[in-house]
């Protein structure tokens, strides 16, 4: 999902090089259009309310404003998936680099005080 603001350039479709700001000029409803239905496409309630601001006629229905929350409930669903899934992959190599594959290893035991044998298997 990319958010998307009034300075942002869109970068597809009919209106592709132009900034948010100059489609809520010239085609509002395309923006509208947008948040429905691309996946991708994510404005926040502020972006709305400047849009507001450039163009009085603007308008959010309800039902855009619950998929733009379902769009952003699903992102932050995603990246919370994804920072445990990349901390449960760091945490498994730490276990693995700091694995002490060393029958003589005694984890009572500060390193230096290990056995001769402990060091001896290295």
């Amino acid at each position: 999902m990319k958010i998307y603001e009034l300075d942002t350039i869109i970068t597809f479709g009919k209106y592709e090089g132009n900034s948010l700001k100059q489609i809520s000029e010239k085609d509002p409803n395309y923006i509208l259009w947008c948040c429905e239905f691309l996946e991708h496409f994510y404005i926040s309630k502020q972006t709305i309310e400047n849009i507001k601001n450039y163009n009085s006629i603007f308008s959010v229905s309800e039902k855009i404003l619950e998929v733009l929350e379902k769009k952003y409930d699903d992102w932050l669903d995603d990246d919370w998936n994804e920072r445990m899934q990349d901390r449960e992959m760091s945490t498994e190599w730490y276990r693995e680099a700091n694995s002490w594959e060393n029958d003589y290893y005694n984890d009572s035991l500060d390193m230096d005080q290990q056995s001769p044998e402990f060091w001896d298997n290295l």
